[in-house]
């Protein structure tokens, strides 16, 4: 039996591809990617054009574009740091600030800016 069409979107929303990789986007074209994942959610419930689709966004179990984006970002960042597989040159990328106390009790993990010469950063 196949699955239903909220069943695979539930998996793997359209807009999930890649988000991690478009940081600095827009303003303009975050709200085209949120009118994109509402457009989704109307054609996936069978939606009129100017029906709400939060509790619908809820039922599928998506977040909205910004926040799915920050988690995608942060859970990446999270498996560079802490996985054990992660190549030596992607870590060595990312340095913590040390704090003046190295108790066990305070575990504040903030990462150091990376300095760049360019005008570009």
């Amino acid at each position: 039996m196949l699955p239903t069409c909220p069943e695979v979107l539930e998996r793997r929303p359209p807009t999930d591809y890649a988000d991690a990789s478009y940081l600095n986007l827009t303003e303009d074209q975050l709200k085209k990617l949120e009118r994109l994942q509402n457009l989704a959610i109307r054609f996936i419930f069978g939606l009129r054009k100017y029906d709400h689709v939060s509790e619908f966004r809820q039922k599928l179990k998506w977040l909205p574009i910004r926040r799915r984006r920050d988690l995608h970002v942060l859970s990446l960042l999270y498996c560079l740091l802490f996985n054990p597989k992660t190549p030596p040159y992607l870590k060595e990328k990312f340095n913590f600030v040390g704090t003046a106390s190295e108790l066990r009790s305070c575990r504040m993990l903030t990462l150091c800016m990376p300095f760049h010469k360019t005008k570009f950063y």
